[in-house]
This record gives C-alpha cells, sequence and structure tokens, in this order.
C-alpha cells in the first residue's frame, strides 16, 4: 500500500465531529502506544538525534521536502515520544504545551 492509497482512503472515512479538536492528542496517544508495545521500533526512534520531519505530508502534518513548509505534526510527536522515553520530561512536556495550544486553535475553528 502506498501513501496516495492510504491518504485517498483516509480522505473518505467520516470523521467524528470534534476530529480536529483532538486529532494531535489521539495521534499522540497512538505513537505513544506503538512505541510502548514495540520495542525495535522504540529502539530505532531512541536511536534519531535532532528534529524529526515527515514527507511527502506536507502542510500540517508534515513537511514539504522542496520549500521546508509545513506544521510537521506528526514529526512533532514523535520527537515528543522519543523525549518521553529518554525520560526528557521538560522536552516532552514543552511539545505537549504547544500541541495542546494548538488543539484549542483548531477546536476554535471548527
Amino acid at each position: 500500500v502506498d501513501f496516495n492509497q492510504v491518504y485517498g482512503a483516509g480522505q473518505r472515512v467520516q470523521l467524528r465531529p470534534d476530529w480536529e479538536a483532538v486529532k494531535l492528542k489521539v495521534m499522540l496517544e497512538a505513537a505513544e502506544l506503538k512505541y510502548r508495545q514495540n520495542p525495535e521500533l522504540a529502539a530505532a526512534l531512541l536511536s534519531t538525534k535532532g528534529e524529526i520531519t515527515f514527507s511527502p505530508s506536507a502542510g500540517f502534518w508534515g513537511v514539504d521536502e522542496r520549500t521546508g513548509q509545513g506544521e510537521n505534526w506528526n514529526g512533532r510527536i514523535h520527537a515528543a515520544v522519543r523525549a518521553k522515553l529518554q525520560g526528557e520530561s521538560e522536552e516532552y512536556d514543552r511539545i505537549l504545551k504547544d500541541l495542546e495550544a494548538r488543539c484549542r486553535e483548531l477546536s476554535v475553528k471548527r
């Protein structure tokens, strides 16, 4: 399955009414569970350093490789999980604070 197939399937799904307000928290919880349940993946995440960026999912979830533009929430969520796994509570809390602020902004836009 390639990215376009997954993206297309996601566009056809009926989302919960408050999805925009909760999607970042849901994705953070899912990522935390994924790495908690898969030690090999957790080890791979812990072996990374610096900023984590995701593409081709530019815009909200990632970063456009060509322009460098995008909010990169997928990368920020993975950085939060990495910080939590490393016991870096200050970094985790900083990212969580940004995430919660963005959730509040998204809930107002509805």
